[in-house]
């Protein structure tokens, strides 16, 4: 469960970062110009996914 929540925050991480960096790359104004928020959207679901897969997922045995 551990490996599986630390795969998606880091496909989050990944996903937000390029969201970022690649209208930064391409254009300066594109970032501006070309708002896309699904990126943004789709990482911060990502990393909330993480979250709730170790919340639910590693509960103490009682």
């Amino acid at each position: 469960m551990k490996l599986f929540a630390s795969g998606v925050n880091t496909l989050a991480a990944a996903v937000l970062t390029t969201a970022i960096v690649v209208p930064l790359i391409k254009d300066p104004m594109t970032l501006v110009i070309e708002y896309h928020p699904i990126w943004y959207i789709v990482g911060i679901g990502l990393h909330i996914a993480g979250q709730v897969a170790l919340r639910f997922g590693l509960r103490s045995e009682e």
